[in-house]
């Protein structure tokens, strides 16, 4: 069933797996000129240090996640839930109800302006359901692990611990509206970003 336009503007959910060139797809859009909300940035906000999330991610992982400037080490916390489902789990219940509430008040701010919600758990937190429109971002196993070493520097088991802690692609192929493949070069991509853009808005 197709779904109902939002009467102002419209959101457009941009997810996929680690690696898999998600962001590269929403610059894309905003380069067409959408607004673009960085999920992954979102969470870095609501970490900051003295904020209520900050305080019950100390609380719960204590002060060895801590930089010397009092900071959250990101690295350091993610080699620590990666490794362990539980601990996962508890960061989640700390941190997603604070980011899927200021994504929801920014696409709520954002005006006329078609907005990109940019969120490798769009689906997972339930974010999808603030979106009128999910797209999903594929590319080979393959592809991701030479993405995610060039830009993180990551060991490979690193990148396996983390594409397991996603929902499946193929899951999410299942629940997506549209699927950009991502393997071939970015002018391939990108023609495939403008055929979706012309279905939504013009520039």
């Amino acid at each position: 069933m197709q779904k109902k336009l939002s009467p102002r503007a419209i959101v457009i959910g941009i997810t996929g797996g680690v690696g898999s060139g998600k962001s590269t797809v929403a610059k894309m859009f905003k380069a067409s000129g959408a607004i673009v909300i960085d999920a992954d940035a979102v969470g870095h906000r609501v970490i900051k240090k003295n904020s209520p999330e900050y305080r019950k991610i100390v609380k719960a992982f204590g002060i060895g996640v801590l930089q010397s400037n009092k900071e959250i080490d990101r690295p350091k916390l993610a080699g620590i839930v990666f490794k362990d489902k539980r601990a996962l789990a508890v960061l989640n219940s700390i941190t997603h109800p604070a980011i899927l509430k200021l994504i929801r008040q920014r696409i709520k701010m954002a005006g006329p302006k078609p907005v990109i919600v940019d969120a490798p758990l769009l689906m997972e937190t339930g974010l999808d359901s603030a979106v009128d429109w999910v797209v999903l971002v594929k590319a080979s196993l393959k592809n991701r692990f030479v993405r995610i070493q060039k830009s993180r520097k990551g060991l490979k088991k690193d990148i396996i611990r983390r594409i397991h802690s996603q929902m499946p692609e193929r899951e999410k192929a299942g629940q997506a509206d549209f699927i950009i493949h991502n393997n071939g070069t970015l002018e391939e991509t990108r023609k495939q970003v403008e055929q979706l853009r012309r279905l939504w808005w013009r520039k």
